[in-house]
């Protein structure tokens, strides 16, 4: 789903197009590789219900097959914005977070923070960065399905 008009999609910073277009790679590859996983472990555990019919295979099936769901589901939104990436157009905007993500311990330096845009509209993004404070204004250039983002500038606050 793309909460931007049309016109805002189209712009295309090559400068940055490498860094999300990485990012977003790694995760579209750790997305299908865990799917494939949950997948075998489905088919596994669905030929021992039918052969053994034990409960800790249910069990198994049933698990396997709750998380098969949830990651189809993220999954489909990176197929979504797999021909922004392979087109290079990606939405850029300007907004201000709304959240922060300060964390000084984390290993990486990976921020899950919820962005307004000027135009009002709310949603969250993750992405590489120091720290980002509640209030601090950027324009980024964004994938609308998967929320992964890129700093293009910090812009002065108001």
């Amino acid at each position: 789903m793309n909460k931007f008009k049309e016109e805002k999609c189209t712009v295309d910073y090559s400068v940055h197009f490498e860094q999300l277009k990485n990012q977003f790679y790694f995760h579209f590859l750790v997305w299908v590789s865990v799917s494939i996983l949950l997948i075998i472990v489905l088919l596994v555990a669905l030929y021992y219900v039918i052969k053994r019919s034990t409960k800790r295979y249910i069990a198994i099936l049933i698990f396997s097959t709750v998380f098969f769901i949830v990651f189809t589901n993220r999954l489909i939104n990176y197929f979504k914005d797999l021909g922004i990436v392979n087109k290079g157009q990606f939405c850029t905007v300007k907004g201000t977070a709304v959240s922060e993500d300060t964390e000084k311990n984390k290993d990486t330096p990976v921020r899950y923070v919820r962005f307004k845009i000027d135009e009002g509209i709310e949603f969250d993004i993750t992405l590489y960065y120091g720290q980002i404070y509640k209030g601090d204004r950027f324009e980024i250039i964004y994938l609308p399905n998967t929320g992964h983002a890129v700093i293009v500038q910090k812009l002065k606050s108001n």
